[in-house]
């Protein structure tokens, strides 16, 4: 975050809710622009997240910052695990 986004602060929340885990990540760097929205990177964080049967959230502006809200399941039987 701090190479890319050139941010000062980052915070990380990881909670529990239901049957599900969130992670957010949020800065205060330059955010992204919109071509580069689904860079390689994030986008093979969507995709894993996917792999899951989870969904990833980006939310930024230019100048205002990045947040990203991962969500995925708590439980191996809502991926299909057995």
């Amino acid at each position: 975050v701090e190479r890319h986004a050139r941010a000062h602060h980052v915070k990380v929340a990881l909670r529990r809710s239901g049957s599900s885990v969130i992670v957010n990540v949020e800065d205060d760097g330059i955010g992204i622009p919109a071509k580069k929205l689904l860079g390689l990177g994030l986008r093979g964080i969507e995709e894993r997240v996917e792999l899951v049967g989870g969904m990833m959230t980006i939310s930024s502006a230019p100048g205002q910052g990045t947040r990203i809200i991962v969500e995925v399941p708590n439980d191996a039987s809502a991926r299909g695990d057995r």
